[in-house]
């Protein structure tokens, strides 16, 4: 059986399928307004299954726990935090950098895009300028 605390690739996996739904179930949120029962579920049929066991995703949601006490400055020391939760925090912020990555911000209205080849805002509609 693998333990999924420390299993650092099936904690990336999971924490990367979190914030794929999460950014999906917000425009879904955002679509869905004003459609009839039958549209809004099928598009809830367009977000994908969790591919993991439940632990997984019950760490991720641990990690971003801490995550935000350390981000609202709650002091917690090295002898306080078990080694596996230091590790899956490196996790978390990488997955957050792969996840920025592939949906980066607008820098006009900070809306997250549908992918980072897109040639305008989907939000504001800012057209963007390609680096050369």
């Amino acid at each position: 059986m693998i333990d999924a605390v420390r299993d650092r690739e099936g904690v990336h996996t999971a924490l990367g399928e979190i914030f794929e739904e999460d950014f999906l179930r917000a425009r879904l949120d955002r679509e869905m307004e004003g459609a009839s029962e039958e549209t809004r579920e099928r598009m809830e049929c367009n977000v994908p299954a969790r591919t993991l066991s439940p632990g997984y995703y019950q760490f991720a949601l641990h990690l971003f726990q801490l995550e935000s006490e350390l981000k609202a400055g709650i002091a917690v020391t090295a002898a306080g935090l078990a080694d596996y939760e230091a590790a899956g925090l490196v996790v978390l912020a990488a997955a957050r950098a792969a996840f920025e990555g592939r949906h980066p911000a607008c820098s006009t209205c900070g809306a997250r895009q549908h992918s980072r080849f897109g040639a305008e805002c989907h939000a504001c509609g800012v057209k963007f300028r390609r680096k050369r």
